[in-house]
């Protein structure tokens, strides 16, 4: 059974979320971008508590109010 305190990689995480690894890595570069993330020395893990509530944070029910697909 999988726990939410489960370390994934960026290819995990990515899987998840259905996007290509490259988007993760790019998102790590900008402030506020993309679901928190973990440096364990070189490597890069993700929560998968974390990839949910990125998840979470970004479900809507409408497009009115968003600019490009994001929030105001």
């Amino acid at each position: 059974m999988r726990d939410e305190t489960d370390l994934l990689t960026v290819a995990d995480a990515a899987d998840l979320l259905g996007l290509a690894a490259e988007t993760l890595d790019h998102w790590r570069m900008t402030p506020d971008r993309g679901p928190a993330f973990v440096k364990l020395g070189r490597a890069v893990r993700y929560r998968r508590a974390d990839v949910l509530a990125f998840v979470q944070r970004g479900r809507r029910t409408s497009t009115v109010g968003t600019r490009g697909g994001e929030a105001d």
